[in-house]
């Protein structure tokens, strides 16, 4: 049975109960969609029995203090009930795994190529994609160490300049900080670790700080993904007009499995 326990103008905040003994507190990303009544994860914690405090974001906002702090007066009950909290979330709200990590009382959190801050004040390294939401209440929105608990564990592709940026310069503040290499899937992490079977293997390993376990499990989703081969492609063919052509041709079979896998045969990846 899910309900609402929280809403106002910038978020809203669904709880979901099942048999699990610890809560799995989610966070979305920018380009999840806000309206309904889903959250982010939820179809994991569905099919993998689990409980779950599913936050949302109404817009890019980033999830501003004011309303975490009141959502999380809201919650409070709900979360003492718990042994263990485990927070996830991906870009935008892998920010915030990690910035309400203490607020939640967090034992592990599991952040997907997470901002350290988007106020370009503060921060050498904002993208260009991200500026453009930043807002007058976000300035000093920076993750400090007295904002972290828990083991924090960082998944980001160590070739991409601003995720890796964000993500030493989250370690930078705590020692509790385990970053997990998906190298060549860029900003894509997301799509590259979802589905219930991973994420379940991925919040277990996390619990049971298995960082051999985790590093087996990103390097065979990445192998498996669509980024990861579109990325290899690019690699392999330097000549521009053969690598966008061999770029298009991967794109237009992917979704056809015999012509993918053949045409993956052929180019040898």
């Amino acid at each position: 049975m899910k309900r609402i326990v929280y809403e106002d103008d910038e978020l809203k905040c669904f709880f979901r109960s099942d048999s699990s003994r610890f809560l799995l507190i989610t966070f979305n990303d920018m380009i999840f969609d806000s309206r309904g009544d889903r959250f982010f994860a939820d179809t994991v914690a569905i099919n993998a029995n689990i409980s779950a405090l599913g936050i949302v974001s109404k817009k890019a906002n980033w999830f501003p203090k004011n309303s975490m702090d009141l959502c999380y007066e809201s919650a409070e009950k709900i979360i003492s009930a718990f042994d263990k909290i485990v927070i996830y979330g991906a870009s935008m709200g892998g920010y915030a795994a990690i910035k309400y990590s203490k607020l939640f009382g967090a034992d592990t959190v599991i952040s997907l190529c997470p901002q350290w801050s988007i106020d370009a004040e503060e921060c050498n390294l904002v993208d260009d994609y991200w500026k453009c939401h930043f807002r007058s209440d976000m300035k000093n929105m920076g993750i400090q160490s007295d904002d972290m608990q828990g083991s924090i564990f960082i998944f980001v592709d160590n070739l991409h300049k601003t995720d890796m940026f964000h993500a030493l310069r989250i370690k930078k503040e705590s020692g509790n900080v385990q970053i997990v290499n998906v190298p060549l899937v860029g900003h894509d992490i997301t799509p590259v670790m979802s589905g219930t079977e991973s994420m379940k293997k991925i919040i277990e390993c996390c619990i049971n700080r298995d960082i051999g376990a985790l590093k087996n499990i990103s390097r065979e989703r990445r192998r498996k993904s669509f980024y990861y081969k579109e990325a290899i492609i690019k690699r392999k063919y330097r000549n521009k007009k053969i690598k966008n052509l061999v770029v298009f041709l991967f794109k237009k079979t992917r979704n056809i499995n015999h012509r993918y896998r053949q045409f993956l045969k052929k180019i040898r990846i």
